[in-house]
């Protein structure tokens, strides 16, 4: 977390007094594998696996069409992009409101249920003299508006290609209403040199609060089996509060393992222990 701090402040010297609330969503992508990745697997080289993953997206783009637990056609739009393309900035940017939108719900929630963890929190610290007086004054409209104001400017003004790893893989999903190609959500599957064979991380990921009871995170999460059925590992973390994508995972087969950051989960999905998404992702047609 340290080395992540000293790479903000020099690549990002605007953001260095948000600096403690930024690191978390920054740690969804720039987080090393040899801190989130645990597992102690024989591996092909790193470039083995890097190398298959895109041979097997060589087409670099594609569709999915299926549709949403209520019966309603969507469609799902994949891109690979490569490190340092400055595609990966504008396709971060272009998906923010969604990000927005989804992040700020989970941080709010967090903060309402766990108050008195804000002051020490290294997201919401910023925050704590808007909960001095207590939690019953608390203006949570404007802890939600300094919240979505932060996360728009960091994720619009970030060079995300300059802060890439080298060597890494990003693969987008985005779904989309089937009749206007409104994007409702979207997920990143991140490979990199430190990743053991089939491993895969689900980084930057969410669903519009208005599209969250349709099942589509299920549809995104599934659909990195449809792009590369070998993957033998997903892992992500999330807020400890977070009951609603907490009840997901688990109920797709994810379970905890040790992570570094407090007041957050740490979970991996092992297609060994369950097939639930590689079912999912049957679903998916090309």
């Amino acid at each position: 977390m340290k080395k992540l701090t000293v790479f903000f402040e020099k690549m990002y010297p605007r953001f260095t007094k948000h600096i403690t609330y930024l690191l978390p969503l920054a740690a969804f992508i720039f987080l090393e594998g040899k801190e989130m990745d645990n597992h102690k697997e024989a591996q092909k080289t790193s470039f083995d696996w890097l190398t298959y993953a895109k041979e097997i997206t060589a087409s670099k783009t594609g569709t999915f069409s299926t549709k949403d637990k209520f019966g309603v056609p969507i469609v799902m739009e994949w891109e690979r992009i490569d490190w340092q393309s400055p595609r990966l900035t504008e396709k971060i940017k272009s998906l923010s409101e969604i990000l927005v939108q989804a992040y700020a719900q989970v941080e709010v929630e967090f903060a309402q249920k766990l108050p008195d963890a804000v002051p020490n929190d290294f997201m919401l610290k910023s925050l704590a003299p808007l909960f001095e007086q207590g939690i019953e004054k608390v203006d949570w409209k404007i802890v939600e508006e300094k919240i979505k104001a932060t996360l728009q400017q960091f994720l619009t003004t970030t060079d995300w290609a300059k802060s890439s790893g080298a060597n890494d893989v990003h693969l987008f999903i985005v779904v989309k209403d089937n009749q206007t190609g409104t994007p409702l959500g979207l997920i990143q599957f991140l490979i990199t040199p430190e990743y053991t064979e089939g491993n895969v991380k689900a980084a930057l990921y969410g669903v519009m609060p208005t599209s969250q009871q349709r099942g589509l995170e299920e549809l995104l999460m599934s659909s990195i089996f449809k792009l590369i059925p070998e993957i033998k590992r997903i892992f992500l973390h999330t807020r400890i509060t977070n009951e609603h994508a907490l009840n997901g995972y688990r109920t797709w087969g994810f379970t905890q393992f040790p992570g570094p950051l407090a007041n957050w989960i740490d979970l991996e999905y092992l297609a060994e222990r369950s097939d639930i998404l590689q079912k999912t992702a049957e679903t998916l047609i090309d």
